[in-house]
């Protein structure tokens, strides 16, 4: 019920997977669906997209983020994070452009405007340790 509004859920969050940017196709999405079906009981697999550039961020109605991320390679992401900016998420993501966070949510198809594309539905972010 929070995903993408920022709650604070303290440091921990349970991650089922790692995917990288290139990964995150409609075939991913698709497998991972068929794995379902989700809702109360079971809810989706959680994936972390770890040390992703944030290349655009907007807002998107009232309270929605719509990011654009991307890895070293090129390969790029678009993500969604309902509810963002009734909590520190939306400013916070939206003041990173160009910078390196971590992500996780939920990967999906979306088939909007007759393309088929992998979309991440933003659930949390983290910024990576500095090591200082």
């Amino acid at each position: 019920a929070a995903a993408g509004a920022g709650k604070d859920r303290g440091d921990d969050m349970a991650i089922d997977g790692l995917v990288a940017v290139p990964a995150a196709t409609p075939e991913l999405a698709d497998r991972i669906a068929s794995a379902g079906p989700y809702g109360a009981g079971a809810r989706a697999p959680r994936i972390a997209l770890p040390a992703v550039r944030v290349l655009q961020a907007r807002r998107v109605g009232e309270n929605h983020l719509s990011l654009r991320i991307g890895d070293p390679g090129g390969a790029r992401l678009d993500a969604i994070a309902f509810r963002a900016f009734e909590g520190p998420l939306g400013p916070e993501l939206s003041a990173r452009i160009g910078t390196t966070v971590h992500l996780a949510g939920r990967i999906e198809r979306d088939d909007w405007g007759g393309r088929s594309k992998a979309k991440l539905f933003l659930e949390d972010a983290a910024l990576p340790e500095t090591g200082t």
